[in-house]
């Protein structure tokens, strides 16, 4: 039996102070699709001054973008009584599955409010996960998620993520850990793995606001994997070669551990090294969100950069 859950997406005006927490209305979309605050302010918090103001630029210019193409949309929910919508978390039929093993997680969103009003997850997703069904919709409902990549390729995921435009369909090589019960176990073949990702967006008529995301997971080979670095390095842990990181998989997997630490934002700022590599990015961050700037000034956006 595949269990229903409704969740109480709690008092709209406690939410809202949550949100707070994160200096930008897009950043918070990644708390709500699920992952732990902490987790992801820590990343934010500690970015060095140049990145941030690159980062903040350009998300600036992408929400005014955003609101010149949507407009004042009236909200799609009640929220008269101060709530925002109970969130649905249901498990996908076990037809879901195909006889290729991939995990598949459906989220579904208020265009208007940016708050999520469904998620769904099949047995193959959750079983990669480590823990009971029930736990995992719970965990998805209370933002419970630990991050399945180093702060750095997160970093790096919600950059890809922002810049895709319109773009429906995104298909992207990850290291990820998949074991939410135990994330610091990290032992070589078993929670380490090498997926390839597609992200499905559905979009409002607006193009611009999104009603659902679908992520396709799919465990690949190192060969698989190597060979998609060849060809497009961008399609594998995306902007990572900016920082000077092509490893190939195997090396990938048996660096995770260290990587997780040598990763991690807060350190990175205190070495010659990590602060190089994060000079790189922000110049590469700056060349990708200046046509968005752009944009966005020749639309009548003042912000001074």
């Amino acid at each position: 039996h595949s269990p229903d859950l409704s969740f109480s997406n709690e008092n709209s005006v406690r939410r809202k102070a949550q949100a707070r927490m994160f200096s930008h209305a897009i950043l918070a979309r990644y708390w709500e699709a699920g992952y732990k605050a902490d987790d992801l302010l820590q990343i934010w918090r500690a970015l060095p001054p140049n990145l941030k103001h690159v980062l903040w630029t350009g998300m600036d210019a992408m929400s005014y973008l955003m609101d010149l193409a949507t407009g004042q949309l009236p909200p799609a929910v009640d929220t008269s009584m101060n709530q925002t919508p109970p969130l649905s978390c249901t498990m996908l039929p076990d037809e879901s599955d195909n006889q290729m093993p991939m995990g598949t997680f459906i989220m579904g969103w208020d265009p208007v409010l940016g708050v999520r009003t469904y998620c769904s997850a099949n047995r193959w997703l959750v079983r990669r996960a480590g823990v009971h069904v029930e736990e995992f919709l719970a965990r998805v409902a209370r933002c419970d998620i630990p991050l399945i990549e180093t702060e750095l390729e997160h970093l790096c995921s919600v950059v890809d993520d922002l810049i895709g435009g319109r773009q429906q369909v995104k298909i992207r090589y990850m290291r990820v850990t998949t074991n939410i019960a135990n994330p610091e176990q990290c032992d070589e073949g078993t929670i380490i793995s090498i997926i390839r990702r597609t992200n499905v967006v559905k979009r409002d008529e607006t193009g611009m606001r999104i009603l659902s995301t679908t992520v396709l997971s799919e465990l690949v080979s190192e060969e698989e994997y190597d060979q998609a670095l060849q060809v497009n390095p961008q399609q594998c842990r995306p902007f990572m070669a900016a920082t000077g990181d092509v490893r190939c998989a195997a090396e990938l997997k048996r660096a995770y551990q260290s990587d997780k630490q040598k990763e991690k934002i807060s350190n990175m700022v205190k070495t010659t090294e990590g602060l190089a590599r994060l000079n790189s990015l922000c110049k590469t961050f700056e060349r990708v969100f200046s046509p968005i700037i752009q944009k966005a000034r020749a639309a009548g956006w003042s912000k001074l950069c």
